[in-house]
């Protein structure tokens, strides 16, 4: 006893927290900085392809402060560091597509069509922007398949597609399960936060086998071409694509590829906790997208909504509803006036009401 009143700190207050017996240099509980970390650090080494490499800090608990604020993750830093996934060419994802084909089907070489006066100007310029990107290119040795062009009138360009009508019929099917909504939407409990993106030219960033390429060939007034690229208007394509898309995002949570679609859920109890967990999907995304050299549509990002319109529903933090749209086309359709109609009223109604 004598011991600790012989002590310096012995009595004394201690100016940190408040108990005595301590001095405050030597406090114990002032040590350790309880707070809670509000953004995430990826590393943005592109010579890593190793893993995603993400280095996220836990969003709730005790940190130790570095002199570095926390911020959540915003659209502009988002943009800025993962410039090239939004920003940079089309390139082509790893791994080649292959088609197969009905041996009992006989091989077509259609006649060419003529492409009218008032849109050859426009189709020239896509089609010599396809060949510059590096999605199709010229043919000049004997194939085997010839399919006519057809040209689709989009808000903002043209769209080039295959006539698909013969090579359809010989092309066969891998039978490759399209995920639905209903699927995605079991994985999504306390959801709050939502971002949409949008893989841009999603088939154009998936490469031909070249003997699959020499089957896309197509007539021009130009000369034919090939696709080096998968090309619309084939029968397989959508669900090559989301094959392909599900391999290149395989074994990242919380993170929903439907067609061309790609929703990132956060999910939590609070809006910080869900906004924090949204974060760190969001950045293993992107390193994803960054080593696969999957290229993501500016245009289409929704980031960090409350609530977002995916296939045909409104996924907010409050619940599943209906998207507008969808009532809208029901309360239009016209009267059922046979029995056909009828079963498509019901049917389409059922389908909305899911």
């Amino acid at each position: 006893m004598d011991e600790e009143k012989n002590c310096p700190a012995y009595g004394k207050i201690c100016k940190s927290c408040g108990t005595a017996n301590h001095f405050a240099r030597v406090c114990m509980k002032s040590k350790r900085k309880e707070g809670k970390v509000h953004s995430m650090e990826t590393n943005t080494d592109e010579g890593n392809d190793s893993t995603e490499d993400v280095h996220a800090s836990e969003c709730i608990g005790a940190v130790r402060a570095k002199g570095q604020k926390w911020l959540p993750l915003s659209k502009e830093t988002l943009l800025s560091k993962y410039h090239d996934v939004f920003n940079a060419p089309v390139e082509s994802v790893p791994g080649e597509i292959l088609f197969e084909l009905d041996a009992a089907i006989q091989p077509v070489q259609c006649a060419p069509r003529n492409v009218p006066v008032a849109m050859k100007a426009a189709t020239k310029a896509q089609l010599d922007k396809y060949e510059a990107d590096g999605h199709i290119i010229s043919v000049t040795e004997p194939t085997d398949w010839i399919s006519n062009m057809v040209i689709v009138n989009k808000p903002d360009k043209l769209r080039i597609c295959i006539d698909p009508k013969h090579i359809n019929r010989a092309l066969r099917h891998s039978h490759y399960i399209m995920p639905t909504f209903e699927d995605v939407l079991y994985k999504l409990p306390k959801a709050r936060v939502f971002t949409l993106v949008d893989a841009r030219d999603a088939f154009l960033q998936c490469k031909l086998y070249e003997p699959s390429s020499y089957m896309t060939t197509f007539w021009t007034p130009w000369g034919r071409k090939r696709w080096l690229k998968l090309p619309f208007g084939v029968s397989v394509a959508p669900e090559v694509y989301q094959r392909k898309q599900h391999e290149l995002l395989m074994r990242l949570s919380g993170v929903e590829p439907i067609a061309d679609d790609i929703l990132v859920v956060g999910c939590g109890d609070s809006d910080e906790e869900a906004e924090c967990d949204h974060d760190a999907k969001l950045l293993a995304l992107m390193v994803r997208c960054r080593k696969v050299k999957l290229r993501l549509s500016i245009k289409k990002l929704q980031f960090k909504v409350p609530g977002v319109c995916f296939h045909g529903h409104i996924l907010s933090s409050t619940g599943l509803k209906a998207d507008p749209e969808k009532v809208k086309a029901v309360l239009e359709m016209p009267h059922p006036s046979d029995m056909k109609a009828v079963q498509r009223f019901v049917g389409f109604v059922t389908y909305a009401a899911l």
